[in-house]
């Protein structure tokens, strides 16, 4: 059995960091980090591992995944407008546009004193869909 002394010094540290927090690893928000946007297309590309009847249920799927890491869909690009309101036949491919955490509002060090500044990161999910010969669909999800 230990003492309490050796519980004290053990060291739990990493790397020799101890305590450094998020600092020492890869934070799994960070949607620009090319390691996390790798881990995120992994996940999104399980969807492309079932055949779905309806493609829009596909994109639900995805846009569910994404939206456990913080992002939200804005308007889609293109004019596409909504997905939920599309009528999706054959092959093709949409961008929807995610906004990660909302848009942050607030003031800085050089905005005006009557202004506000307004910053808001996006990403995009690039969509592909195509039809197969037995009427389902196979939905691809990418982030650009």
């Amino acid at each position: 059995m230990k003492t309490f002394l050796e519980y004290i010094k053990e060291d739990y540290s990493v790397n020799g960091f101890d305590g450094a927090g998020l600092s020492s690893s890869t934070i799994p928000y960070d949607i620009e980090d090319p390691i996390i946007q790798a881990k995120v297309n992994a996940i999104l590309g399980h969807t492309a591992v079932s055949e779905f009847l309806n493609p829009q249920a596909a994109i639900a799927q995805m846009e569910s995944k994404l939206s456990l890491l913080g992002l939200h869909k804005k308007n889609s690009v293109e004019g596409h407008g909504e997905v939920q309101q599309e009528v999706i036949s054959g092959s093709g491919e949409l961008d929807l546009e995610f906004s990660l955490m909302g848009e942050t509002i607030g003031k800085s060090v050089d905005t005006p004193f009557d202004e506000l500044d307004h910053e808001e990161k996006v990403v995009t999910l690039k969509v592909k869909y195509e039809q197969l010969e037995t009427g389902s669909f196979k939905v691809y999800g990418s982030l650009v």
